[in-house]
């Protein structure tokens, strides 16, 4: 981080005992020039990393742990050294986006196509609903018809949930595209696999060697990888070590979303590019494709990098004029009039519940309830596994954090103790507070990957009876097919009635739920707000306070990197 940030006493200090810390800070006497010069005598301290290798690094005003910096310079040595800007076949790969896109409104997305055909490495970021995931299935089309041979495409993403909902868009998407009479579908052959990052790369836990690596390559033609922003430096830097020279590699998401748990926003620090404006050679290409509303042309006319990125801002996942759109873009430019003008006008799409005592709080707790209605008919009917875990993703109530009142592991028991009480789910003479009781309608999430099982971080699993009268936990796999685990098999899980912000990323619902907690905000951000609600594609409730949901709105995440 920027070493002006120790400079800073709030941030150096907890605010405990302050007399005490006050006289400590007096003593010091900190000045910038001389304390940077006395710290870096010490031998656990380097300047120059890429010759003497220490602990702790400064570079650039910046301060480091060795291992950071070291994942930090292999990023910005990919970014500006891998191949860039192939002009080859400009008319031919204009050619095949005239015939994958039709309609004239889609110039956003031509433009799109265009550039991940031309680079190696492409950057797209865009909105829930922009077209991210049409657009995978147009460039393994592409790529197809450019190559004129069968090639291997891998689809990935950091968790379970989003990639079952990448395969299923993907596969979608191919159903209709082969149906377009200007592609001649025999010509297009290839093979795809869709697995989570882990899978893909072959990681067992946190700490072991990745199955592919510099070493031991991933045979594929096309990488693409969505929900690119939950994606932390380590995994950026273990997926660059897993490439061979000829994969053409292309990350989406949303550079608005909450970023990784762990160190390193790169996806989103990398779109600081983007804003140098693309080179005056790419538009003269992309004037070919029809009008495009273009940045300002870069003034570094060889600077090749920022055409390596696309932003792409026409939704189509919500209906004209959508409050939920409206509300989201209104988040993200902290324009309070007109979330309170939302708010006010008790819209069934987007509705806040004001929390102040006991009684409301107990009116959240029957509302959010009567939200799985249609899950508990359906488990009370026995219908198929596949349809109970597809209703059960109608809609998810979400939490701003884990603790208190208003944090998952609370609410997942209350929650609990009232769909008992009121026989909602068979769960008669059950001890809902010993983790290991299984009901039949249980839902739960994974929290730790296990190769063994199949199962990864985030993939939801039901608790049913199978053909055998026996309860297992079902799961629904990226290839659409069943996965059924014995109970006592599964030990890393929580509850999932109720599941964290940060566990939603990567899944969409039809309606959402969000409960903000009344005090102990310092760590929930405008991004959480953000993409807790674009989760939703109906509806959404939130309950919590006005006042401070809208102090959270001021919350942005801090984040300091040199990769741009």
């Amino acid at each position: 981080m920027p070493s002006f940030y120790f400079f800073k006493k709030k941030n150096v200090f907890i605010k405990k005992n302050t007399q005490c810390l006050n006289k400590i800070w007096k003593k010091i006497k900190f000045e910038k020039k001389i304390w940077i010069k006395k710290i870096s005598t010490s031998h656990a301290i380097t300047t120059d990393p890429d010759n003497l290798i220490a602990p702790i690094v400064i570079d650039n005003d910046s301060i480091y742990l060795y291992s950071m910096w070291k994942l930090e310079k292999k990023v910005i040595n990919f970014i500006y050294q891998r191949e860039i800007y192939n002009t080859k076949n400009v008319k031919n790969y204009i050619k095949v986006i005239n015939l994958l896109f039709l309609k004239y409104d889609e110039q956003e997305k031509k433009l799109a196509l265009f550039i991940s055909l031309m680079n190696k490495t492409t950057f797209i970021t865009g909105k829930p609903g922009t077209g991210k995931t049409t657009m995978i299935a147009k460039l393994i089309i592409a790529f197809c018809i450019i190559k004129k041979k069968e090639i291997n495409v891998g689809l990935s993403s950091p968790t379970g949930k989003s990639t079952i909902k990448l395969a299923y868009s993907v596969q979608k998407t191919l159903i209709e595209l082969k149906k377009n009479k200007n592609i001649n579908s025999n010509k297009i052959t290839f093979k795809y696999s869709v697995k989570t990052l882990h899978s893909l790369l072959g990681i067992k836990n946190n700490f072991s060697q990745p199955y592919y690596h510099k070493n031991h390559v991933l045979k594929l033609d096309l990488l693409i990888i969505d929900e690119s922003s939950m994606i932390d430096i380590d995994m950026f830097c273990k997926i660059i070590d897993s490439l061979s020279k000829k994969t053409i590699l292309l990350f989406l998401g949303d550079i608005n979303q909450l970023p990784p748990i762990k160190s390193g926003s790169i996806f989103k620090d990398v779109f600081n590019y983007y804003k140098n404006g693309y080179t005056i050679d790419l538009i003269k290409n992309i004037k070919n494709l029809g009008p495009n509303k273009l940045l300002p042309l870069s003034n570094l006319d060889q600077n090749y990098i920022s055409n390596k990125f696309v932003v792409l801002k026409k939704t189509h996942r919500y209906e004209k004029n959508s409050n939920i759109d409206f509300f989201s873009r209104a988040i993200l430019h902290n324009d309070i009039k007109i979330i309170n003008n939302i708010f006010n006008k008790n819209s069934n799409k987007i509705n806040f519940f004001q929390i102040n005592d006991v009684v409301s709080y107990q009116y959240m707790i029957k509302n959010i309830t009567k939200c799985y209605k249609n899950y508990f008919q359906s488990v009370k009917n026995n219908e198929s596994p596949k349809n109970i875990l597809t209703i059960f993703q109608y809609h998810q109530a979400l939490c701003a954090t884990n603790i208190s009142n208003f944090g998952t592991k609370i609410l997942n028991k209350v929650i609990e103790c009232y769909i008992q009480k009121h026989n909602f789910l068979s769960m008669k003479n059950l001890n809902l507070f010993d983790k290991e009781v299984w009901y039949e309608g249980k839902p739960i999430i994974i929290t730790k990957n296990c190769n063994v099982l199949g199962i990864y971080n985030g993939d939801i699993g039901i608790v049913l009876y199978d053909k055998n009268k026996k309860l297992k936990i079902f799961f629904l796999l990226a290839n659409f097919r069943l996965k059924k685990i014995s109970c006592y098999l599964v030990t890393h899980y929580k509850l999932a009635w109720f599941i964290s912000v940060h566990r939603s990323q990567g899944s969409e619902y039809n309606a959402v739920s969000l409960i903000m907690p009344i005090k102990n905000i310092e760590f929930i951000t405008k991004e959480l707000i953000y993409t807790a609600i674009t989760r939703s594609k109906k509806e959404i409730f939130i309950y919590g306070k006005k006042n401070i949901f809208f102090k959270i709105l001021k919350y942005q995440n801090t984040n300091f990197s040199r990769i741009y």
